[in-house]
């Protein structure tokens, strides 16, 4: 479990200098943004492309963001900034539903759903979901374990959804 002394350490070559916090709020900023539009993307191209992998490319993320949505609310976990009585570099005043990230759990969900379409372009979002997973944690919104749980039930969810269950 991260600890306040924990947090303070990994966050430390940021406070230290302003810009960086700055660059890391920018980064998270940039990283959704890019995703989110990569998505809504997506989603267009394969309506006009393929209309039964658009229904997939929709529903399977669809469903998982509103069995995380409603398990956060049900668990109401608190946020490090709650517990660890630290100050958060990424500005945030919700109060609970930490567990699972789902920030991280939409991010990676979309990179699944990328990859489905098209592999190496997956794998390039791959990589920015880990990037945000760490951005979550450094900037002080979400613990680990938050960020790990939500990106393995993208893992996961992702992988029954487009092999298996809407194959």
């Amino acid at each position: 479990m991260m600890t306040a002394e924990t947090y303070r350490k990994i966050s430390a070559p940021f406070r230290e200098r302003p810009e960086r916090i700055k660059g890391l709020v920018r980064l998270n900023k940039t990283l959704t943004n890019i995703t989110y539009l990569a998505y809504f993307a997506l989603i267009i191209s394969q309506l006009v492309l393929d209309l039964q992998a658009a229904w997939r490319v929709i529903l399977i993320p669809a469903i998982g963001f509103f069995g995380v949505t409603i398990f956060r609310k049900l668990y109401n976990a608190k946020r490090p900034y709650q517990l660890l009585e630290i100050e958060p570099l990424i500005a945030r005043d919700k109060e609970g539903q930490s567990f699972p990230s789902r920030h991280v759990f939409s991010i990676f969900m979309i990179s699944v759903a990328i990859g489905y379409v098209c592999w190496p372009l997956g794998m390039v979002f791959a990589v920015f979901s880990v990037i945000l997973a760490w951005v979550r944690v450094v900037g002080g919104v979400h613990f680990p374990k938050d960020v790990i749980a939500g990106a393995a039930i993208a893992l996961i969810w992702g992988h029954l959804g487009f092999l298996v269950l809407l194959a």
